[in-house]
């Protein structure tokens, strides 16, 4: 958001929203800011745990679809399906890999409802906002 936004809309916004919870927010960020600054607190670091799928990507322009797509590759001793850069877990053989790719694809197509979302982009920088649920991207499993 930019300098000179409606505070009435900010306030309206806060009003409508102000009992949800991300299940996604990052809690080493404060909740009594709303410039997502950092908690003061000592934070302890932890091994990160596996995913089975990380997707990172928004048309803020609202001008088409995004479109993902689910690589096929081999990855840690077996087989893996990729997607923006980010492995999923690692499954025994090729066709494994390329079902579970298939399922999360279907998934991405689904519609669901407008919430709010946040995210951590590839230079470590977490981001939030509105994510339209008839939004939906493409999606092409390769390999």
């Amino acid at each position: 958001r930019e300098q000179g936004d409606n505070p009435s809309e900010e306030a309206a916004y806060i009003r409508k929203y102000h009992s949800w919870k991300d299940p996604y927010y990052n809690p080493n960020l404060s909740l009594n800011c709303t410039d997502f600054s950092v908690e003061s607190k000592t934070v302890v670091l932890h091994p990160l745990p596996r995913f089975k799928l990380l997707f990172v990507t928004h048309n803020l322009n609202y001008e088409g679809s995004t479109k993902v797509v689910y690589e096929i590759v081999e990855h840690d001793g077996g087989w893996a399906y990729r997607a923006n850069g980010a492995y999923s877990e690692t499954f025994p053989t090729h066709d494994a890999a390329r079902h579970a790719a298939q399922s999360a694809a279907a998934k991405q197509t689904v519609a669901g409802s407008t919430t709010g979302i946040s995210y951590e982009d590839r230079q470590g920088q977490w981001h939030t906002e509105l994510a339209k649920g008839e939004d939906r991207p493409e999606t092409e499993v390769m390999g």
